[in-house]
């Protein structure tokens, strides 16, 4: 066969290779990851590349009071979630309004109760509610937490490094 066809044959080779690792081999970047792992189907259904003080916003409905709840959380230096604000038109069972956190503030502006607080969670357990119209937002990306997994799943949310 002559040098030049097998040149070109090489070239290809390493072109198809090249692309073939990108595409499957490659599937994330190093760093720090918001991971949304499915307790019931054992997998990542979902997971966003973050870094530390990125905050990300949990809405849903409440069960019982069918009001709106905004929770605010934010990724701290030790890479642990922290629930910073929790929002809500009047108080629900569940909800802050008495923390225990010398930190925390409630404020009322006539509309909304805001309760700021330092709340940590190594790692966040989220049950997917069947009613509640859970739905997480990071930057620009909205998730409905439905559309990744069955009502009643057990959500383990935490931050990693790969």
């Amino acid at each position: 066969m002559p040098l030049r066809i097998r040149i070109g044959l090489v070239i290809k080779t390493l072109i198809f290779v090249s692309i073939f690792f990108f595409l499957h081999g490659c599937k994330s970047e190093p760093g720090l990851y918001l991971q949304l792992y499915s307790m019931q189907q054992e997998k990542v259904v979902k997971e966003f590349k973050v870094e530390t003080g990125d905050k990300f916003y949990l809405d849903y409905i409440h069960s019982s009071e069918k009001t709106p709840i905004h929770d605010v959380f934010e990724i701290d230096e030790n890479e642990n979630i922290i629930l910073v604000e929790e929002q809500y038109h009047w108080y629900a069972v569940g909800l802050e309004s008495n923390p225990e956190y010398e930190s925390a503030t409630i404020v009322f502006d006539g509309k909304v109760t805001r309760v700021k607080l330092n709340r940590l969670f190594p790692t966040l357990l989220l049950r997917v509610g069947w009613v509640a119209e859970q739905v997480l937002t990071f930057q620009e990306e909205e998730v409905n937490i439905k559309d990744l997994t069955e009502g009643g799943d057990l959500l383990q949310i935490s931050v990693v490094h790969k």
